[in-house]
């Protein structure tokens, strides 16, 4: 018996899954690793895309670790940002940036993730879908390319 048939069994997750299954549920009084397989279970048991926000990004790091323990790592995502615009120009790690468009590209895909993010993660200004799904190129090692070609659409892209 896996972990998460224990929270299957219980009577209130039944009454909560059956509720989120009809609008907004709005879940309190439940912490740390409870919390966190009531999240995975669910989103085992519904197959959905869910948006997780954090008061910080500490803890949005936390719950993504948790997550990943009991889902895979293409299942869970990390949005960060900083709070402060100012302090993400000067201070935005090329990491935190990998991680936001690995986001960005898993809330595209036909499967079903989870982004953990905080506060100044939503309400970060984001590019349309359709827009950033044109900004993507591929390049595949061994692939042949025109030059001149890549230039042009790196440009367009903003790479100056």
């Amino acid at each position: 018996m896996e972990i998460q048939d224990f929270m299957r069994n219980a009577s209130e997750y039944q009454q909560i899954l059956a509720a989120t299954n009809m609008g907004r549920q709005l879940v309190t009084g439940i912490n740390g690793s409870a919390r966190t397989l009531l999240m995975a279970t669910m989103f085992m048991d519904q197959q959905q895309t869910q948006l997780v926000v954090t008061d910080t990004a500490f803890h949005a790091g936390q719950l993504v670790n948790d997550l990943q323990n009991l889902l895979s790592d293409d299942q869970v995502y990390n949005f960060p940002a900083e709070e402060m615009l100012a302090t993400e120009i000067a201070t935005s790690s090329p990491e935190s940036r990998a991680e936001r468009v690995q986001a960005l590209h898993a809330l595209q895909s036909d499967q079903p993730v989870i982004v953990v993010s905080d506060l100044a993660g939503l309400r970060r200004f984001l590019p349309q879908p359709a827009d950033f799904q044109a900004a993507s190129l591929v390049i595949k090692a061994g692939g042949e390319y025109d030059m001149a070609d890549l230039q042009v659409q790196l440009h367009k892209m903003g790479y100056g």
